[in-house]
């Protein structure tokens, strides 16, 4: 008995029924055997370990089935398919999520390269407006102060501009909007209109969006997009290609593309645009802070390598 057990075993899991029956030259059984396998046997079927369990159909009598009657034997190799099949599928499920994270991540390395040190331009704040020293902070103060109001300046609405401009190629900055329950970021022409009412659309020379309410999220296009985001962010990127029409939005800290504005006409000079909107009692007097750009390093790389780690698991 042992002997053909082991011949069986020897098999493999992929030889089919008829080509393991021609295999097998079973000779009789010998009834003292037959005895003690009687005892073995669960619901007509007997396991010879490995996985495997042979089916002994009928019983003669309180024994198995007569000398050289084998047409019931059925060998069935332990099968691995189902717990392969998820495993493979979850590893899939990660190395998607994580391609998709080092794309983004790749896609917003590309347009970091094109930062440029943003600084506010104090002659275009509203009077209302707070900056600091070195330009970088600018919130808004519940009293106004007492400015020239020039041509330049923004009044009565809270904006300002930075002082750098593009009236081609590209360039990108970060700003954080952390603890901020309103705020307004994105580019302005040169020549939009500062006094009174402002209007923030791109006919109005105004490409932006902005947060109101704590939550709700805007992309001022015409007529305004509503944005369903996950997660509010707490660091924006402004991205520009002057040639291309092209305004993006970014999640710095998840690498997401928020909203982009395309096919732009742009004719004049453009600059970054400001606003961290009212005060409102202290409950929005988180500043608004241009940051300096650290780029993510080599995404491609690490997406080269998780694909490696991912083979290799299969």
């Amino acid at each position: 008995m042992s002997g053909w057990v082991s011949d069986a075993t020897s098999l493999g899991t992929s030889q089919t029924l008829q080509g393991l029956e021609a295999y097998l030259p079973l000779p009789p059984l010998p009834l003292p055997v037959a005895d003690s396998l009687r005892h073995q046997c669960v619901g007509g079927s007997l396991c010879l370990g490995m996985g495997i369990r042979v089916h002994t159909g009928s019983l003669l009598g309180g024994r198995l089935s007569g000398p050289g009657d084998w047409t019931e034997i059925r060998v069935h190799p332990p099968s691995y398919e189902g717990t392969v099949v998820r495993a493979v599928a979850q590893l899939e499920e990660k190395l998607r999520k994580c391609m998709k994270k080092k794309l983004l991540e790749a896609e917003l390395e590309r347009v970091q390269q094109y930062a440029v040190d943003v600084t506010l331009d104090p002659d275009t704040a509203s009077s209302r407006l707070i900056l600091s020293a070195d330009g970088k902070q600018v919130h808004c103060g519940d009293v106004r102060k007492n400015l020239p109001d020039t041509p330049q300046r923004f009044s009565p609405c809270p904006n300002v501009l930075g002082k750098q401009s593009l009236s081609s190629g590209r360039f990108y900055f970060e700003v954080q909007v952390k603890g901020k329950t309103a705020w307004d970021l994105g580019v302005a022409s040169e020549l939009v209109n500062r006094k009174g009412k402002v209007t923030l659309t791109p006919q109005d020379g105004f490409w932006s969006l902005g947060l109101r309410n704590r939550n709700e999220y805007r992309a001022f296009a015409s007529p305004s997009v509503r944005l369903c985001l996950q997660s509010g962010p707490e660091k924006v990127g402004v991205f520009v290609d002057y040639e291309e029409g092209l305004v993006s939005f970014y999640d710095v800290d998840t690498a997401a593309l928020i909203y982009s504005f395309t096919g732009c006409s742009f004719i004049q000079k453009l600059h970054p645009y400001f606003s961290p909107c009212l005060n409102d009692g202290g409950e929005n007097s988180a500043p608004l802070i241009n940051c300096p750009v650290n780029q993510i390093e080599h995404p491609l790389l690490d997406l080269y390598m998780v694909t490696i780690l991912y083979v290799h698991q299969i």
